[in-house]
């Protein structure tokens, strides 16, 4: 079928002439229950550097997600906001978070520096409802998270997996510098008859016993 509106087609097979075009939104289509938050390993070292430097206090980080056809995979952008924390508590100062929300920090890190690896009731009714993704960071690991999808009039909100993304750049390097030794190497049988007897007269142990000979 024609659609001038709409220059992302693509041809499936017709019974008269072999092709027709049919519309293509150019959506990547991702199953719910394939879904992951993929975070960088920068963004662990970042959570592990603070926790070391607060101690037995909760912290949270700002930092920037999106949906990508490998889930929801965050920048290794992050941001510090204004806070006041506590053994179980982090307060926002200055409405930084609505702030920084506004500019586009659209996912919440949030530690339990104590082995919790679920949320809080006041974590499901605060962050965990304000922001896209809000992932939860305890004793140097990711253990939990939570990912919300708008939909008309409501939100839905999943559990997803959180995978740590390791980033291994590709480097072009150039090896010409580095060469490989050859070797004239013959085995006993290659060698002619004139050769191997010189190996067998100058062998010291064939020398020794010759001379009972």
């Amino acid at each position: 079928m024609e659609n001038d509106a709409c220059s992302c087609k693509m041809k499936e097979p017709s019974k008269n002439d072999g092709y027709r075009e049919v519309f293509d939104s150019g959506m990547t289509l991702i199953k719910v229950s394939d879904i992951v938050i993929r975070v960088p390993m920068v963004i662990l070292a970042v959570c592990n550097q603070i926790q070391e430097k607060v101690g037995s206090n909760e912290f949270s980080i700002f930092c920037k997600g999106q949906y990508t056809s490998r889930g929801y995979e965050l920048s290794h952008e992050f941001v510090i906001p204004e806070q006041d924390v506590g053994g179980a508590t982090v307060d926002y100062l200055n409405e930084d978070d609505g702030i920084l929300r506004s500019q586009g920090w659209n996912v919440v890190i949030h530690s339990h520096p104590f082995q919790m690896h679920n949320f809080s009731s006041s974590d499901e009714e605060t962050i965990n409802h304000h922001f896209t993704a809000s992932v939860l960071y305890s004793q140097g690991k990711f253990v939990n998270s939570r990912l919300n999808i708008d939909l008309p009039g409501a939100r839905l909100q999943l559990e997803p997996k959180v995978i740590m993304d390791v980033d291994v750049p590709q480097v072009a390097i150039d090896i010409s510098k580095i060469h490989h030794k050859t070797y004239n190497y013959r085995s006993w049988w290659e060698k002619d008859q004139a050769e191997r007897d010189a190996e067998v007269k100058s062998d010291p142990v064939v020398d020794y016993f010759r001379q009972f000979c």
